[in-house]
């Protein structure tokens, strides 16, 4: 089976992937996972060589789509894996991404991404495309911080570190 090109529309999906797409609509395109699990969450999950797919609790539509590197993960014309930095080309479609435990999420496009700073190997990159709602459930958590920057790229770049409370006085 020749791999299609999947070009991300943001809260749509991977093209030709959709966030209204039940697991019997993907395997008429991809045909059948290599595998697939339920997850301690009660998500479905499925895994194919070059993606997986995780499908939601309260329809059995695709949810999230998680990529590693494959030349056929288009955003806007540019092949993602294939740049040498997505997150500015990203930055200049949403420049205001948050980190979450390693990943740049773009909650503008849809689109989460790891493993592209100067110290990641070729094998740590991925990119999720996600539908509206996949983030919610975390978005409050104490760990999500926008990133700084101008709109280039600073996945290399650490974090600002946060100065201790003073104590107070009794």
């Amino acid at each position: 089976m020749t791999l299609p090109d999947f070009d991300i529309e943001p809260y749509v999906g991977p093209l030709p992937l959709t966030f209204e797409m039940s697991s019997a609509d993907v395997e008429n395109i991809l045909g059948p996972a290599d595998y697939d699990r339920i997850m301690w969450s009660g998500h479905r999950e499925e895994f194919r060589s070059f993606m997986n797919n995780y499908y939601a609790l309260d329809d059995g539509k695709v949810e999230v789509v998680g990529f590693v590197p494959t030349p056929s993960l288009l955003f806007k014309g540019h092949r993602l894996f294939s740049i040498p930095d997505p997150i500015a080309l990203l930055r200049q479609y949403d420049p205001d991404p948050y980190e979450d435990l390693g990943f740049t999420v773009f909650l503008k496009l849809g689109i989460s991404i790891t493993g592209f700073s100067e110290t990641d190997s070729e094998g740590d990159k991925a990119i999720t495309v996600f539908r509206k709602g996949a983030w919610d459930g975390v978005m409050g958590s104490p760990q999500i911080e926008k990133l700084p920057g101008d709109g280039t790229s600073d996945c290399a770049a650490p974090k600002p570190k946060s100065k201790p409370k003073p104590k107070k006085k009794k």
